[in-house]
């Protein structure tokens, strides 16, 4: 009898949400890398056997891609086995690398926090006696600086481990806390000055020196007055 080779021609197609574990240790600035297989489950290698198209095995276009925060970087196709105790199962591989975009985060963390630890150490130029405009520059910070802490937060997901905006928002707050601490420390330095000299244990020579007058006799004598050389015959 003669033998025939059958090849059977079969197209389905299926509509898939598929979910990938992020990685949020660098975030904003990561990298995340989402790993696909599809893999028969009641046929072993030896019924059926999985193989990517060589010429195109992923037909896509950039253009149907709709991802707001993310810029497709690389993807790869792979194929092998999975061993099992039933039967080695063929299995495809799809990689996908995704790249986060920066410049929303910077315009709406990265600047604004910048600017306010800025206005933090901008206060450190106003006069230190001037007390309501110290401090309400150094409370007013503080709190710009929880409250973006805040709001990043409860756009992400809750993770156990530290992020690097949260590495990059905590440095902004101690900078803003140490503005306000630098002004309590200079505002008692001045309180303790004051009481010193209001005990008599510091002289403030500036007025009496500013009581005489350019025009004064005082002032004219001291300026008339003849330097006296005298002449050493040793030299």
């Amino acid at each position: 009898m003669p033998s025939y080779v059958l090849f059977v021609c079969f197209v389905h197609r299926l509509s898939l949400t598929i979910g990938c574990q992020y990685n949020f240790l660098r975030f904003p600035m990561d990298t995340q890398f989402c790993k696909i297989q599809m893999s028969s489950y009641a046929y072993t290698v030896e019924s059926l056997q999985l193989l990517w198209d060589e010429k195109e095995p992923i037909r896509f276009s950039k253009s149907d891609l709709n991802f707001p925060e993310f810029e497709l970087v690389d993807i790869e196709t792979d194929s092998g086995l999975i061993l099992d105790k039933r039967g080695n199962y063929s299995v495809l591989t799809v990689n996908v690398l995704f790249s986060r975009d920066l410049r929303p985060y910077l315009l709406n963390v990265y600047i604004p926090s910048i600017v306010v630890v800025f206005l933090a150490f901008m206060s450190m130029w106003i006069d230190p006696r001037a007390v309501p405009a110290r401090v309400t520059i150094g409370v007013i910070t503080v709190l710009t600086t929880m409250t973006q802490s805040v709001n990043t937060q409860q756009g992400l997901p809750k993770v156990s481990y530290v992020k690097a905006v949260d590495v990059w928002l905590a440095t902004c707050l101690v900078f803003v806390v140490g503005a306000m601490f630098e002004y309590a420390l200079v505002n008692v330095m001045i309180q303790r000055l004051d009481d010193r000299k209001a005990r008599g244990e510091i002289v403030d020579v500036k007025p009496a020196l500013n009581s005489i007058s350019p025009l004064s006799s005082d002032a004219k004598y001291l300026a008339g007055t003849p330097k006296q050389i005298y002449w050493n015959p040793a030299k």
